[in-house]
């Protein structure tokens, strides 16, 4: 984050590619974890490239998917969620456009605590085509599935369902580390600091997680 924040102060940066360091920044900030900088720097991010490219530009959904992805990272799905839903309203979305939208708004939906109708739509939709879809995307698949499974008081067969697919736990992501902080909810271990340093940060982005986790006796 040092050398983009120092790109970021060099005066011959043109401004799209100033735009893309900013969002490369947001980025960086939610991979370490560090929500409450990554959701400022994604409104500055939208504040920045709205009337450089149009609010209504296509140009600005990367943008969009990076403030979404700031919003849910900062405790904030429901925001995210509202920020995707805008975009997937749109008619002029390519199908190579709306799927990575659609993954992510079914990844923030299911991390609210309570599944919406859409959540539930698109996962049932994208379930049964998993084999299709890359690691990345199965993670977001697996992650959904499991909290629509404990949230309507499935645990067993969520344990079985992550049990199923232990290779998709195996990554620094952040989706790999609440796959493994639900393995340790559903094996009835406390998720703790000693388990995983960013442990708050983690039960803020997944509130069925948390909620489990409180359920759980402390130590």
């Amino acid at each position: 984050t040092m050398l983009l924040r120092s790109a970021l102060q060099r005066e011959d940066v043109g401004r799209l590619r100033r735009l893309g360091f900013q969002q490369a920044l947001v980025s960086a900030l939610v991979d370490e974890l560090r929500a409450a900088e990554a959701e400022q720097e994604s409104q500055r991010l939208i504040d920045a490239a709205r009337p450089l490219l149009g609010a209504d530009s296509r140009a600005m959904l990367g943008y969009w998917n990076t403030r979404a992805i700031a919003l849910a990272a900062a405790g904030l799905p429901e925001q995210a969620v509202e920020t995707l839903d805008a975009m997937l309203e749109r008619s002029d979305l390519s199908a190579s456009l709306r799927r990575p939208l659609e993954l992510n708004r079914l990844l923030f939906g299911s991390a609210t605590g309570a599944l919406d109708r859409r959540t539930l739509e698109l996962l049932e939709a994208f379930w049964p085509e998993r084999a299709t879809f890359g690691v990345a995307a199965n993670r977001i698949l697996l992650l959904a599935r499991i909290r629509a499974l404990v949230h309507a008081g499935q645990n067993v067969e969520a344990r079985r369902v992550l049990n199923d697919a232990p290779d998709l736990l195996d990554g620094s992501d952040l989706e790999s580390r609440l796959l493994r902080g639900w393995s340790l909810v559903l094996g009835q271990t406390r998720l703790t600091a000693e388990h995983e340093p960013t442990v708050a940060a983690l039960l803020a982005m997944d509130r069925t997680l948390a909620s489990q986790n409180d359920s759980l006796p402390k130590k």
